[in-house]
C-alpha cells in the first residue's frame, strides 16, 4: 500500500485516506480528517448571512422559487406512493378514479370517489 504524509497534522496515511483531484490523478497534500476540518471552519468563519446570500444567489439564478414549486410537481407526479398523505394533506383524500388529492369536502359522502368523477361518471 502506498503511503503519503498530511500536511497539516504530518502522520502517514493511506493513500485512501486522501482526497483525489479533479483529474483523478493527484491527490490533495491533507489527509480527509484535515480538509473536512478546514471545510467546516472555513464555512463557520465566512458567516450565516454570506451562506445565505449564496443559497439565494443560486435558487435565483435557477429560477427563484417557480424552480422549486415545478421540482416538487414533479416529483409529486413522478412518485405517486412516495408522498401519498403527508402532514400536509391531514383532512384530504386520494380519488380512487382519477389518482388525486383532494379536499374532504370534494368527496362524495362515505366514499373515495371526488364530486367531478361522480358527475362524470352519471353523465356518461
Amino acid at each position: 500500500m502506498i503511503k503519503r504524509i498530511c500536511t497539516k497534522c504530518k502522520q502517514e496515511k493511506d493513500l485512501e485516506s486522501f482526497y483525489k483531484r479533479y483529474k483523478g490523478k493527484y491527490y490533495f497534500s491533507e489527509c480527509k480528517e484535515c480538509f473536512k476540518e478546514r471545510a467546516k471552519k472555513a464555512y463557520k468563519k465566512r458567516g450565516l448571512e454570506h451562506n445565505r446570500k449564496v443559497r439565494r444567489a443560486w435558487t435565483d439564478k435557477h429560477g427563484g422559487k417557480e424552480y422549486y414549486k415545478q421540482a416538487s410537481y414533479r416529483f409529486y407526479w413522478n412518485n405517486p406512493g412516495k408522498n401519498q398523505l403527508t402532514r400536509y394533506h391531514k383532512n384530504k383524500k386520494i380519488c380512487r378514479m382519477c389518482n388525486r388529492i383532494r379536499p374532504g369536502y370534494k368527496f362524495v359522502k362515505n366514499s373515495n370517489i371526488c364530486k367531478e368523477c361522480q358527475s362524470a361518471k352519471n353523465a356518461n
